[in-house]
């Protein structure tokens, strides 16, 4: 009877260490493959629902919520007394106020090639402080950080002579009620809700399909 219990034992050793050898080795770099897209009504809002799928061999994709410290900061923000740009966690907030460039500032010979501040410039370019009573204090100046987002989605249009151009939604809400279009920033948590346009199911330790609702601004 001890002898049958040993060679069950190995027996069932050999099945586990064969099971691990024949699990999928993924490499590294990320794989995104499409799999679908839906237009529907969701909560009486037209919508348009992406699904993907994804698999990555350490699976360290998504930006947790702390993720705002450089390099995944929001803008950048340019310090006239050090002469460099800064990091912005999320906006203006936190800084020397009075060492960043402004607006105010294009009036100066060294900083004449500032935008004006005029659409889509007002929106993309200048961020306007208010106090507790939206009384406005500054403007300031700011680069968006394209490495904030890790979801980036343009819509593209078709033209008459079968060309397709970007829809830009700065051009369709304009300053002061500026778009922020449909780039986002997901993290890797099965069923991902609460508000957020991403819902996540995990496949296995490496593979994911993920879902993005985007729902139009025109209702």
């Amino acid at each position: 009877m001890r002898k049958l219990c040993g060679a069950s034992l190995i027996l069932l050793l050999v099945t586990i260490i064969n099971c691990k050898e024949d699990e999928p080795i993924y490499p590294i770099e990320p794989y995104v493959e499409f799999r679908d897209l839906e237009v529907k009504r969701v909560e009486n809002i037209d919508s348009v629902i992406l699904q993907v799928y994804a698999r990555d061999g350490d699976f360290d994709l998504g930006l947790n919520f702390e993720d705002i410290d450089s390099p995944y900061h929001k803008n950048w923000y340019y310090d006239k007394l050090e002469s460099k740009l800064i990091p912005g966690a999320f906006k203006a907030e936190g800084l020397d106020i009075n060492s960043l460039l402004k607006f105010s500032d294009r009036q100066t010979p060294s900083f004449d090639t500032l935008p004006e501040f005029i659409d889509p410039y007002a929106c993309i370019n200048y961020e306007v402080l208010q106090d507790n009573f939206s009384e406005v204090i500054d403007t300031v100046y700011y680069q968006e950080n394209k490495f904030h987002y890790n979801w980036i989605f343009d819509f593209q249009v078709k033209q008459e002579d079968g060309s397709w151009l970007t829809f830009d939604f700065h051009k369709e809400y304009p300053f002061p009620n500026c778009a922020f279009g449909y780039y986002g920033r997901f993290k890797i948590q099965n069923d991902i809700g609460g508000g957020s346009p991403f819902l996540i199911q995990r496949i296995s330790d490496y593979e994911m399909n993920m879902k993005f609702l985007m729902g139009s601004p025109f209702m």
